[in-house]
């Protein structure tokens, strides 16, 4: 499906969709809805999501202030169910902890404060926990995510710091 027809990409997010090779649908599509769909019951009227996937190959999400989830085909095919959930609820994470923000969010941090990115990991947890998700996968999601970046120093250490905030809380519960 092309990001020009979807009626529920917006004028901004079409033009954002189409630069990061529009929308594919089928069962990369059905894996994410399913994904979501675990996470429903913790977000109970809280945030009004969807999902849709991204056709490039680079492990990546992203969120809109406006509640729409972006996964890429590439983060589709590489993660287990759980951590494309766990991906989900990152995203999740950033609307719920900064909604009100005016930006788009990815999960790679790249674009964002490092502190934001490790509110929106802690977050995830706590929902993919509520719906009676390992939130392990969490970790196992990040760490597959890290391998896929590009030799970024800067990033893997990011992820790397993520990582071990993750671990250290769930080590304390």
């Amino acid at each position: 499906m092309a990001a020009g027809g979807c009626s529920s990409v917006t004028p901004d997010q079409s033009s954002w969709v189409a630069a990061r090779g529009g929308l594919v649908s089928g069962d990369r599509q059905s894996r994410a809805e399913r994904a979501l769909a675990r996470l429903r019951p913790a977000l109970a009227g809280r945030v009004e999501v969807r999902v849709d996937v991204l056709n490039m190959s680079t492990l990546a999400a992203y969120s809109w202030p406006d509640g729409r989830l972006f996964v890429s085909r590439g983060l589709v095919e590489s993660l287990t169910e759980p951590e494309l959930a766990a991906a989900l609820a990152h995203e999740l994470g950033h609307l719920c902890n900064d909604g009100h923000l005016q930006t788009v969010f990815s999960l790679r941090g790249g674009w964002t404060n490092p502190d934001a990115e490790v509110r929106a990991d802690a977050t995830g947890a706590q929902i993919l926990r509520a719906n009676g998700i390992d939130a392990a996968a969490m970790q196992t999601m990040l760490a597959k995510v890290r391998v896929g970046l590009p030799d970024t120093p800067a990033g893997r250490k990011q992820i790397d710091r993520r990582l071990a905030l993750l671990r250290a809380a769930g080590a304390a519960q």
